[in-house]
């Protein structure tokens, strides 16, 4: 699931981060300047962030760091979330190209 995510998202919206649901720490100002853009307030905005941020050319540094197993049941759905991950690529795919309202081109 993850590396079919990682293909799409680099094919067809050219984002190159490898990790674009972790966490993010930004700073205000520039949330700001892309929140009006991200229209997605789901598991998806981090991605969809992400793609605005890397549009404007925002530098953006991954972190690693070392997670603790979860006692907690995943609350993932695989088919479900995939198919919610791919209708978020492409309906960002589809803004831009003024499929579904002004591309970014046309400002």
């Amino acid at each position: 699931m993850t590396w079919g995510f990682r293909v799409l998202r680099r094919l067809l919206l050219g984002i190159s981060v490898g990790d674009t649901q972790g966490t993010f720490f930004v700073r205000g100002d520039v949330m700001r300047g892309y929140l009006d853009k991200t229209k997605a307030r789901d598991f998806f905005f981090t991605t969809e962030f992400c793609y605005h941020a890397t549009q404007a050319n925002c530098a953006i540094a991954e972190v690693p760091v070392i997670l603790e197993p979860e006692l907690r049941p995943s609350t993932v759905r695989p088919i479900r979330d995939s198919v919610r991950m791919i209708e978020g690529i492409l309906r960002v795919k589809c803004l831009t190209l003024g499929w579904f309202g002004p591309s970014k081109r046309s400002r």
